[in-house]
């Protein structure tokens, strides 16, 4: 077969005079060109020469090829450089210097610190201090690779203990110093920071830096396969690109693991937000306003970045991505700008109709502040929209640490609005308000920004035509039809913490009686339903939401088989089942034990100060955590029960029981607010999630012809109980040996401290007698 040569190829006229050759016979053309250079002899006295007749903006004629160009050669010696400063054992070097200094300067005797107007500066250069520890730590290269994301999170955690033994051993009665619960809280947020700050670094950019630093890269890469004849490379690259098969696929419990991973470093830094805020506002008027301004937007974030629309797309987007990745990257472009578009105008249409109530009956200031947060944090929903759908293309692709890493961006914004209000002597709590709304709405286009650059590789963003519009009328109305039905489905608990804020924003919005009756709750009522609410989900949003997000993209891939009960489909929902008992029953026994402690490190106020939560606001905020904690194992099952509806298309059933939970949830926190207070809406949530857990598991059984519970689900569960129950015999053991009687925060710290580090060891060595698999499967490679 002759060979194929560039000019032979035809050109495509393009308008009058102009012609125009496609990539593909650019990129040919490039090629046997640079071909053909590598083949000119060698001058003796200098590089090979080339004939510059035909280029552009040069002289004619015959001259040397030029060298390297300045340019170049400036970005080889910056590229040493920077192999010199990275070098392994400077940076070793450099951090146990740095510790020492850290140990030196947070244990010099009586050393104070005063900056005019500030209060506690201290605390900024803690937060400074402790996070150039971290960085430090990452690059040491003690703990693992220091560009890998596992490393990372094992920096955080070695570094959140030394920090308590920093600000432990200040108590010694010779350094002058004392013990306090911001110090320490400033650690955690600097490191925390840290460790988002290198993970948004190392997550997109790890490889390339990792090529780029190493003290020897690779000299050369294995040639590329010849291409089949008759393929040009450019086709031959985009093939290989766009094809779901070249795509490797993680195991479910390594895709657990990063995902779960990168979303304990979102939650820790979301509970720094929370003290950070809980500092400004506390369990006051203006803390339940801008707890339920930012509860909608927050309801949007979960129920979107959660999974809600993701389980809608999903489906429609991986049968069009095995079968034909241009028609899917179409409908994908189809589909974000819809979405767009209709919650841009939804948000309009809210902001009118909250304008005219602020107009008619504003005169309150606890309803007109609130009103006015809330319009300020509207336009933050159609943001978080489109990250979140963005975030389920990722999914799809296996992409699941830049998704999950999205919600670390909006945390980090607000914490960054709300110090310079903390280290002040006021704080203006109403002014950082308005701050922290800002911040979230920059938040959500960084979440937008994050997702494009993840989804460069695997999206083409296009304009469809009108044929193309033809084709994907039917996928996009099918996504949208079904959206509604899996926003209910599965938003329950979402949906239920919404009609809890409602409820408990009444004496605000409305008045403090009803029917001429003093209502049960205050205007603070909220503000301790939120804070308590957050604590809650952290064990959900770490595990809980992690095994369903990862688990349901492989359910819609083997739906095809559900009937069987041996297939694909099956396994992997019993395996996701396993793992949320594993991981859900342990988080909600060891949640009830710890209830009293958790809330009182991280929302009391220190002595002497009110900024955060009063000792009755404390005490209230734990009744209602251990009612909403009764069920964390619930809400976990929950999420994979209604994503296994919705791999085989089934919307409607999960619909039908989450409009009941509704119902009976209202009925219940009408009944429950009563004689509990805010701790009725808790406890109300609670048991009607453990109701449509039963109700789900029953008709998926009917529905698939084969039990959930079975294939060793029943078997692990009960090992897992028994776990959990060694796990409660340690904790409270732990909590015997340190005495209730004394009422301070080094008391609370050391009781939670060593109920939490003593029961996850108790449990870890009892699964291993048990020979967990599950144990295993999270933590091998």
């Amino acid at each position: 077969m002759p060979e194929l040569r560039a000019d032979d190829l035809p050109v495509r006229p393009v308008g009058p005079g102009r012609e125009r050759l496609p990539q593909a016979r650019r990129v040919l053309r490039r090629t046997r060109r640079r071909q053909r250079d590598r083949q000119r002899p060698r001058a003796a006295d200098g590089p090979r020469r080339r004939d510059f007749t035909h280029a552009p903006g040069r002289a004619f004629g015959v001259s040397p090829e030029p060298g390297p160009s300045s340019r170049t050669t400036r970005v080889s010696r910056i590229t040493r450089i920077a192999r010199t400063l990275t070098a392994p054992k400077l940076r070793l070097a450099a951090f146990i210097l740095y510790t020492v200094a850290l140990c030196l300067g947070t244990h010099w005797p009586r050393l104070t610190i005063d900056i005019g107007d500030f209060h506690r500066p201290d605390l900024a250069l803690h937060l400074t201090a402790f996070g150039g520890f971290t960085i430090l730590l990452i690059a040491s290269n003690l703990l693992g690779d220091w560009l890998r994301p596992r490393t990372v999170v094992r920096a955080f955690f070695v570094a959140a203990v030394f920090a308590a033994i920093n600000e432990s051993t200040q108590g010694i009665p010779a350094l002058g110093r004392t013990v306090a619960l911001d110090d320490y809280l400033a650690n955690l947020l600097g490191i925390a920071l840290a460790t988002a700050a290198v993970l948004a670094i190392t997550i997109p950019f790890g490889k390339q830096l990792t090529a780029a630093l190493s003290p020897e890269p690779a000299s050369a890469t294995p040639p590329p396969s010849p291409a089949p004849a008759g393929e040009v490379p450019a086709q031959r690259a985009e093939g290989a690109l766009l094809d779901p098969a070249t795509t490797p696929t993680p195991s479910l419990a390594a895709s657990v693991r990063t995902f779960g991973l990168i979303t304990l470093v979102s939650r820790v830094l979301g509970l720094a937000r929370d003290l950070v805020t809980v500092r400004i506002f506390g369990d006051t008027a203006v803390g339940s306003a801008f707890a339920a301004a930012f509860a909608i937007p927050n309801l949007f974030r979960r129920l979107f970045g959660e999974g809600a629309l993701a389980a809608a797309f999903i489906p429609e987007y991986a049968a069009l991505d095995k079968n034909d990745p241009r028609r899917a990257q179409a409908f994908a472009s189809l589909t974000v700008a819809a979405l767009a578009l209709f919650t841009g105008a939804l948000t309009v249409v809210i902001e009118l109709a909250l304008l005219a109530v602020l107009l008619i009956a504003g005169d309150d200031p606890d309803r007109a502040l609130s009103l006015r947060l809330i319009m300020l944090l509207i336009p933050f929903m159609p943001m978080v929209c489109v990250a979140a759908l963005l975030g389920g293309i990722l999914q799809t692709h296996h992409r699941f640490a830049p998704s999950a890493a999205m919600p670390v961006l909006l945390n980090l914004c607000i914490i960054a609005a709300a110090i310079p209000f903390l280290v002040r002597t006021d704080p203006a709590p109403v002014t950082a308000a308005y701050a922290i709304g800002i911040a979230a709405l920059v938040s959500g286009l960084l979440q937008i920004a994050l997702a494009l650059l993840a989804l460069r590789r695997h999206v083409r963003w296009q304009r469809p035509d009108a044929p193309a519009l033809a084709e994907l009328r039917d996928p996009v109305r099918r996504t949208l039809r079904r959206f509604g039905p899996v926003v209910l489905g599965m938003g329950t608990v979402q949906l239920s913490a919404l009609l809890d804020t409602l409820v408990a924003m009444y004496p605000v919005w409305v008045g403090p009686t009803v029917f001429g009756t003093d209502y049960p709750l205050d205007p603070e009522s909220n503000a301790i339903l939120f804070y308590a609410q957050r604590l809650y989900q952290f064990p959900l949003g770490v595990f809980g939401i992690a095994v369903a997000t990862v688990v349901f993209p492989m359910l819609a891939r083997s739906a095809a088989d559900v009937r069987t009960g041996t297939g694909a489909f099956a396994d992997t929902l019993r395996r996701g089942v396993r793992l949320s008992l594993f991981i859900g029953v342990p988080a909600t026994v060891g949640l009830l034990l710890v209830a009293p402690d958790l809330v009182r490190v991280l929302f009391r106020a220190p002595e002497g100060s009110d900024l955060g939560f009063s000792a009755a606001g404390a005490r209230r905020a734990t009744l209602v955590l251990v009612c909403y904690g009764l069920a964390v194992w619930v809400y976990s099952l929950n999420q994979l029960w209604t994503r296994a509806f919705y791999a085989q298309g089934d919307t409607r059933t999960p619909l039908r029981v989450a409009l009941w939970t509704l119902v009976a949830n209202l009925l219940l926190n009408l009944i429950l607010i009563w004689p509990l207070a805010e701790a009725g809406l808790a406890l109300a949530t609670a048991l009607v999630a453990m109701g449509q857990t039963v109700a789900l598991s029953v008709l998926l059984q009917r529905k698939a012809g084969w039990s959930p519970w079975s294939g060793g689900v029943f078997a692990s569960g009960a090992r897992t109980l028994a776990c959990s129950a060694l796990l409660a015999v340690a904790v409270l053991g732990v909590q015997r040996l340190v005495p209730w009687g004394e009422d301070t925060w080094a008391t609370w710290a050391l009781r939670l401290t060593g109920g939490v580090v003593v029961g996850l060891m108790t449990y870890a060595l009892a699964s291993a007698a048990f020979r967990q698999p599950e144990l295993r499967q999270l933590v091998r490679k």
